[in-house]
């Protein structure tokens, strides 16, 4: 689903209009990516959990030469289903 299609889909079911629920996406996003970029914890009961983690340094190989080589410690963003959306995913 596209965001044009996610738009029309929220309109549909909140009789809100399309400029409003688009509006409400951008801060959603806006919020989103703020919060992944200073390490802050969003969590959504149900639904999902995005947080910021940090993914140590390890042993890895080029792939080109074989060569071992050292890949740096990175933080980096981890999103987390909910109950609810994993229970949707699985049919249930």
């Amino acid at each position: 689903m596209n965001r044009s299609a996610l738009v029309a889909a929220i309109v549909e079911r909140t009789q809100q209009p399309p400029a409003t629920v688009d509006a409400v996406i951008e801060g959603l996003a806006s919020v989103l990516v703020e919060s992944a970029a200073d390490g802050t914890r969003v969590h959504l009961p149900g639904l999902l959990t995005l947080e910021n983690v940090v993914r140590p340094a390890r042993q890895g190989r080029n792939p080109q030469t074989g060569q071992p080589m050292m890949i740096p410690e990175r933080r980096g963003p981890k999103l987390s289903a909910g109950a609810t959306l994993k229970r949707a995913a699985a049919g249930e």
